[in-house]
């Protein structure tokens, strides 16, 4: 329009300033776009006949975009458009096809992958076994521009019927609807979905499935995506875009930014002796423990299961376990030591939104038990040992920037943004500051190593060839440390 303004069907409309902000919103869509497109077609190339289709549409049309952002502010007066936008995660949008007869297997690997590869976890939604639309919707963050882009995973079937029933999604969507009209378009669509051929095994595909032997840490929204422990969600960068060896951690070439998680924040606070790692409740068992975020038993049967991995890897004595991990991993003791007790036995000041703190013990994960468990018991492959490294340099240098009194991460109110969806906050992005950095933004890299991350937040690699058994950690600490000094940052 000649004002700045837009108009669709339907009396849909924004206002200039309302098309601006979604303008510049699909810039950055479409400056994020390439590298998370030459990622994805990494990932289908792994998968046995899984391809790509309709790549040629993965940036949503602006129309379509404005369409969505108008019809929410009608229905939610009040909200602003920068608010509506946060929420939109599928302005970059990829679907994979895997033929019927390999789906299951072939969608798994690919679900894996993006988690190898760093990429942050936002939404996953298996629907195969509904009795409406088929197939599997997910989102995820990318871990080096913080774009959010959607990934859906069909058979030739389930993507027919899909498009099919575009004409249905969207008269659904539009505002006005009756709830007469909805309930014929509720019929139409399970009509149309029902005659879609299930897949065997396919409702059963979930996020990080992969065995002990080769686990790495699924980085989901729900759990916060942080470094080894999850927390309040925070959305931001995390991961590697390509696979990396622990030898990388000196080579600024070979590294990328650390975990958001999502998929998290927390104050150092270290456990002394005798100190209980509860903030309520009786010891000896996860239900009494004060985590950050409380195992959901209805919702989360995963969280269950970790909390006792957690509560067990608590009870359980130094001198037991350590030995036999350092045996299998090659990682010095006290290295162990420290992580062990900053991970699953201290409690923290957990940052949850602006100004807002919460104390507990960080939520429990399901994959990092598994990856912890396997370094004790000698299952984990080659790869899985250079993964367990990361974590483990991460969480030790993490560790002794909090002793020092950094926080996790800032609590600042600009670093924080309110989800609508859930009302909970979450960190839009990496920190493009160092004064915003916390302890966990300036650690390496949990999933590979590194600091490219840095760059963003203004700072110069380290320069630290990290020993294999990660006994030299503290010189990536006093490196840190000397950085921060010249920022004219004291500890």
């Amino acid at each position: 329009m000649p004002d700045g303004s837009w108009a669709g069907e339907n009396g849909l409309h924004l206002d200039p300033e309302a098309n601006r902000v979604a303008d510049e919103f699909m810039d950055r869509s479409k400056k994020a776009e390439p590298d998370i497109t030459q990622s994805m077609q990494s990932v289908a190339s792994r998968v046995d006949e899984g391809k790509l289709i309709g790549l040629e549409y993965r940036l949503k049309g602006a129309d379509s975009l404005k369409r969505k952002l108008a019809t929410d502010l009608f229905e939610n007066i009040g909200r602003r458009p920068d608010e509506v936008l946060g929420g939109i995660k599928d302005s970059i949008r990829y679907t994979m096809e895997v033929p019927v007869e390999r789906y299951t297997h072939g969608v798994q690997q690919a679900i894996d992958e993006l988690q190898a590869k760093g990429f942050e976890n936002v939404t996953y939604k298996n629907t195969w076994d509904s009795a409406g639309y088929k197939g599997i919707n997910s989102t995820w963050r990318d871990p080096v521009s913080g774009q959010a882009f959607e990934v859906q995973f069909h058979t030739a079937d389930s993507f027919t019927a899909k498009m099919d029933g575009h004409i249905l999604y969207e008269k659904e969507r539009l505002p006005g609807v009756s709830p007469e009209e909805l309930a014929v378009i509720k019929v139409e669509q399970t009509e149309l979905f029902g005659r879609v051929p299930v897949p065997h095994g396919a409702a059963d595909i979930r996020l990080g499935a992969h065995g002990s032997a080769d686990v790495v840490p699924a980085i989901s929204r729900e759990s916060g995506g942080s470094a080894g422990h999850a927390v309040p969600p925070t959305h931001e960068p995390h991961g590697p875009p390509h696979d990396h060896q622990a030898s990388d951690l000196h080579d600024p070439e070979h590294s990328v930014e650390p975990t958001g998680h999502g998929q998290g924040t927390s104050h150092g606070h270290q456990e002394s002796p005798g100190e209980s790692p509860y903030t309520e409740g009786p010891q000896g068992g996860w239900s009494g423990a004060g985590w950050v975020e409380k195992p959901d038993p209805i919702h989360d049967p995963d969280s269950v299961v970790a909390a006792e991995m957690y509560e067990h890897i608590r009870s359980t004595e130094n001198r037991v376990e350590l030995p036999a991990i350092s045996k299998n991993t090659g990682v010095d003791e006290s290295v162990l030591r420290q992580v062990k007790s900053h991970l699953f036995r201290s409690q923290h000041e957990v940052a949850i939104g602006p100004g807002t703190t919460k104390k507990g013990l960080f939520t429990p994960r399901r994959d990092i038990g598994e990856l912890w468990f396997a370094a004790r018991e000698g299952k984990l492959s080659e790869e899985g040992v250079q993964q367990f490294k990361h974590l483990m340099a991460h969480e030790y240098v993490e560790s002794s920037l909090m002793k020092s009194g950094l926080p996790y991460i800032r609590e600042y109110d600009h670093l924080w943004e309110l989800d609508p969806s859930d009302g909970k906050y979450y960190r839009p992005q990496f920190p493009q500051d160092v004064r915003d950095a916390g302890a966990h933004d300036l650690a390496p890299n949990d999933k590979i190593g590194g600091f490219r991350h840095w760059r963003s937040l203004g700072m110069e690699h380290p320069g630290v060839v990290l020993a294999d058994d990660l006994s030299n950690l503290d010189d990536v600490v006093k490196a840190i440390h000397q950085q921060l000094r010249s920022k004219g940052l004291e500890l």
